[in-house]
């Protein structure tokens, strides 16, 4: 189903996804969530933040801010496998430095790191 580009709507980038194959639990950026519900892609996190609670929200938060130590605690932790990120983020320079992750696409929306195979 094609949707009109906008800032939520990260059509070309979930493509990118699939042809790249990459499957896993995916680190996403929160406005991303709906559409990647509607596409049927388990999220990480969506708009219906309250349903997550304080302690994940405020991780979550510190990790969208550029901390990485709580970034890394939480891609730990739900074993996440690639990510989709909103381009210009402070969180996507975060992934620039983390070990073990490796950026495979990106546009004027969206980015995509995966965390490399040991």
């Amino acid at each position: 189903i094609d949707r009109a580009v906008d800032a939520v709507t990260p059509q070309a980038a979930l493509a990118a996804a699939k042809r790249l194959d990459l499957i896993g639990p995916v680190f996403n950026s929160e406005a991303f969530g709906g559409y990647l519900i509607f596409s049927g892609v388990p999220v990480f996190i969506d708009g219906r933040i309250e349903l997550y609670g304080n302690d994940f929200l405020a991780a979550y938060l510190a990790a969208e801010r550029g901390d990485t130590t709580a970034l890394q605690g939480l891609l730990d932790r739900y074993h996440a496998a690639w990510a989709l990120l909103q381009t210009g983020a402070p969180i996507v320079a975060n992934f620039e430095r983390l070990p073990g992750w490796q950026r495979v696409y990106a546009d004027e929306q969206a980015v995509i790191d995966v965390r490399e195979q040991p």
